[in-house]
């Protein structure tokens, strides 16, 4: 197996895991202890930390755009971990759908030249209809 083909495995599970999050929070998640909201805050921008090194890595040709689009729902993640606003969170979602788009998007190609397996594409297009799912049902919690 090539290493892209890992590269893409790999993006692909982060973005699955980071999915459970989103499907599983809780709107009341954050409880108003100080300590929580304080590793919270903490975890979020290391996260915000690490994207933009890894767009920076993306810029001169050292990442790949899979990466990009994991760390960007990592973060997001993490935002939605915080979040206890509907509408907030509904934007938040948003954002996952629009990069699991992209992620399966990417991966769709990288099946056309030959360096990911039809399984992972199959797998990229479950991940975006969990996360449209999610969507879906945080607007219905929302009415």
């Amino acid at each position: 197996m090539s290493i892209r083909m890992l590269v893409t495995a790999f993006v692909i599970l982060a973005a699955c895991i980071g999915l459970t999050a989103f499907t599983k929070a809780d709107t009341n998640a954050v409880a108003p202890d100080s300590k929580l909201r304080e590793l919270l805050t903490e975890r979020r921008d290391a996260l915000r930390q690490r994207l933009a090194a890894i767009e920076a890595s993306y810029k001169v040709g050292n990442t790949e755009i899979g990466l990009v689009i994991a760390a960007e729902n990592d973060l997001l993640d993490a935002e939605l971990e915080m979040s206890n606003q509907p509408a907030d969170r509904i934007a938040i979602l948003e954002k996952v759908v629009s990069n699991m788009k992209r992620i399966e998007d990417w991966t769709r190609q990288r099946v056309g030249d030959g360096t990911a397996l039809q399984q992972d594409a199959l797998l990229a297009k479950a991940s975006r209809l969990q996360a449209e799912i999610a969507l879906l049902r945080e607007r219905g919690a929302d009415q």
